[in-house]
């Protein structure tokens, strides 16, 4: 999404803009009521439809004023996009803390494409330092694989080739019980 969350916002507002559409083309092109069909009567759509949007637009403004946190509450109508954000996380952050934080708390599509080379890099420039002096904000497990440095699972004592999903350590389980070999689920005997 390119446009952040003045997208979204444009996006509710016409959901809401919608109705009022819908009132009118169903007023417009209904049957009508001479020709045997029920119509609802054109003020009670319109009240219907003002009071959803007065409801929607209290709640709506409860959230943003009362539920939203101040310090976040700009993203709501700002042209920064996730991607952008991320991406500011770490380029912007005022220490190694925060940058390895917020970029390593994020997913991966957000942020993988445009900077994952240059987070990399930084990962193994800094990891001898950090595995020796552990600062507690260092945690190895929320760092992809791909971005540890060589050696890396070894030394946390994972001697798999990555750390896997859960359905990756089944199919490895499965096939060490068949030898080692590839294949599909080992057949049940009874």
């Amino acid at each position: 999404m390119l446009f952040g969350g003045s997208y979204w916002l444009f996006n509710l507002a016409m959901s809401q803009m919608s109705v009022f559409v819908c009132v009118h083309l169903y007023l417009e092109y209904a049957d009508d009521p001479q020709s045997g069909g029920d119509k609802i009567a054109a003020g009670t759509l319109w009240a219907g439809a003002g009071g959803l949007a007065a409801g929607w637009l209290t709640t709506f403004s409860y959230f943003v004023f009362r539920i939203a946190v101040p310090k976040y509450r700009h993203t709501l109508w700002s042209w920064t996009s996730g991607r952008q954000c991320a991406q500011d996380y770490f380029h912007k952050g005022k220490d190694e803390e925060a940058k390895f934080t917020e970029i390593f708390s994020m997913n991966l599509l957000l942020w993988e494409s445009e900077i994952g080379e240059e987070v990399r890099a930084w990962t193994a420039e800094n990891w001898a330092r950090w595995s020796e002096e552990k600062p507690s904000w260092f945690k190895p497990e929320v760092v992809p694989d791909q971005f540890l440095p060589a050696g890396a699972l070894e030394h946390l004592g994972y001697n798999r080739k990555r750390r896997g999903s859960a359905a990756g350590s089944i199919r490895e389980s499965f096939r060490e019980a068949e030898g080692g070999e590839e294949g599909g689920i080992p057949a049940v005997t009874n």
